[in-house]
């Protein structure tokens, strides 16, 4: 494969490739939203709608946006709200809501729609996290997909590509 040939399909793959990340965290992003909104209805907060909008915003900020996005509607529950265990089930609920699609949903999406390791999407946020903060986990899943679509191109490092790889099939990644 000639050097500009290769180039252009390692660029086309990671155009694809962010195109997908960006459309995945929009509908888990949406979800989260939809999610906030029913639970802040059900527990009668005001602005139910205006909570569901941040949380679907602050979805996209990992970590921090997720810790606003509880934090924010408990406080005005805990001023709306006379029931203290309505308050708390609200709590609990936003909190179940967060770390279920944080941490078990989204990775898995990013895993098997990416071809990177739910292992690698978890640990590449904690590890691009320590070293950049908030835009490091942002930046994260799209600095491994890059790092798998140009390893798995070069003989030298396929090695490397199948380790970070969900299925260990490369080829996903490398339509040669």
């Amino acid at each position: 494969m000639k050097i500009a040939k290769k180039a252009k399909h390692i660029l086309t793959s990671i155009s694809k490739g962010v195109r997908t990340y960006i459309l995945i965290t929009t509908i888990v992003s949406l979800i989260t939203g939809f999610l906030t909104f029913l639970i802040c209805q059900y527990f009668g907060l005001q602005g139910a709608v205006l909570w569901g909008f941040i949380a679907f915003i602050l979805n996209f900020i990992p970590t921090i946006g997720t810790i606003i996005a509880v934090l924010i509607p408990t406080v005005f529950a805990i001023i709306q709200l006379t029931d203290i265990s309505s308050i708390l089930y609200l709590f609990i609920f936003l909190v179940l809501i967060q770390f279920v699609i944080g941490n078990v949903i989204y990775p898995k999406l990013m895993g098997k729609s990416l071809n990177i390791s739910q292992f690698v999407v978890i640990l590449s946020l904690v590890v691009w996290g320590a070293m950049w903060g908030t835009i490091g986990m942002f930046l994260a899943v799209p600095i491994m997909m890059i790092l798998l679509i140009i390893l798995s191109q070069f003989e030298s490092t396929k090695n490397l590509a199948v380790l970070i790889s969900e299925d260990g099939n490369i080829l996903r990644n490398n339509d040669n």
